[in-house]
């Protein structure tokens, strides 16, 4: 048995996963978690694949997600059900969503991960939810244990558990719409109850206009359309040539599934991909930049002509984890766009000449 304490700038929970699977091929990945977000499950599928590859996409997976007070992030829900062998079922969902608000009676509150090989499974268990705060920064204590195949009898009550538990659950796809809209109407109305991945670094430097509320990073996390206005886009790309920078608000990073940390100026986030039109453009660099504002790279807009970002509104969807597509819109579009937002509560001013919303 190993544990591990989580602290900011430690140890990781992420180790724990590793360390599960040195014993050697995974045949069946099972979870049940309290609630999970995009960022989370970015990170976990992140470390999972880092170690085994594409044999991740061979494993069968299943897994149990709470949604009690629609703190699970709707994508995140449908990232891990678009997963090859994977299959999302929510604890006691028809009940949740027919009371209109997934306030529970009895409430989902596991972090329990069963990986299971040929001659041994690795049972990953402690206080770490799937999310970005649970498995990197958080402070969280967990612990791994190794049971050889001789010793399965031992896992059998967690095991008829975890069955138990499995069967008498709702498949997410029979409330997937139901669950979305209850989540949207909570931002409507103002009454989200925050996650972990919400929560601003302790050590944060003082609030400006550059920085995001806590509201607006679960916001971020809840919808799938995100907007903004082109803006200037910098002089990125040298002198006399169109820039491809685009400005975004601190902590903009969370509709991308990036954890919400403190960075030094001038650090890179992450790699993303977007698809424009049909084509698929890898390694879209987003940072945090030196002026304490989130960027990421568009695609430079080539024979499209300098100007063809001028009055535009860029409009990112998500498709998949790691990519988006990429619709740059006219005023008609923008105006279109801008009144799902505004219907849907969630419109924002940037600057005195740029809004962004989602809906």
């Amino acid at each position: 048995m190993q544990y591990i304490v989580q602290t900011r700038g430690g140890r990781t929970y992420t180790e724990l996963f590793q360390q599960a699977l040195d014993i050697g091929k995974i045949r069946n990945f099972d979870a049940a978690v309290a609630y999970a977000t995009i960022g989370g499950v970015k990170t976990l599928m992140r470390t999972l694949q880092s170690s085994i590859g594409q044999e991740w996409d061979l494993v069968t997976k299943r897994w149990l997600v709470g949604i009690d007070w629609c703190r699970t992030d709707p994508p995140a829900l449908r990232a891990l059900q678009s997963g090859s062998n994977s299959t999302v079922k929510i604890p006691n969902g028809k009940n949740l969503v027919a009371a209109g608000n997934c306030s529970p009676r009895d409430t989902f509150h596991p972090k329990l991960f069963i990986l299971k090989g040929d001659k041994a499974t690795s049972v990953v268990c402690g206080s770490g939810n799937l999310s970005a705060n649970g498995l990197l920064r958080g402070c969280e204590c967990g612990n791994l244990s190794v049971f050889a195949n001789d010793a399965r009898e031992n896992l059998k009550p967690m095991m008829e558990w975890y069955h138990k538990a499995w069967g008498s659950a709702d498949d997410f796809g029979d409330i997937a719409a139901s669950y979305e809209a209850i989540c949207r109407e909570r931002v409507r109305n103002d009454r989200i109850v925050a996650a972990d991945d919400d929560t601003k670094p302790p050590d944060e430097a003082p609030a400006d206009r550059r920085s995001l509320t806590e509201d607006q990073i679960r916001e971020l996390r809840t919808f799938d359309n995100f907007w903004i206005d082109a803006g200037a886009l910098g002089a990125n790309l040298g002198a006399g040539i169109p820039g491809n920078q685009l400005d975004m608000k601190r902590f903009s990073r969370a509709f991308f599934g990036a954890d919400i940390e403190n960075l030094a100026p001038n650090t890179e986030i992450d790699q993303i991909s977007l698809i424009w039109d049909g084509e698929r453009i890898p390694d879209r660099t987003l940072k945090y930049g030196d002026n304490h504002m989130d960027k990421l790279n568009i695609p430079p807009a080539g024979d499209r002509g300098k100007m063809f970002y001028r009055d535009k509104a860029l409009l990112f969807r998500r498709a998949t984890l790691h990519e988006f597509e990429f619709h740059v819109g006219d005023r008609r579009q923008r105006a279109g766009w801008r009144r799902s937002s505004k219907a849907q509560g969630v419109l924002y001013r940037l600057s005195p000449t740029r809004e962004w919303g989602l809906f």
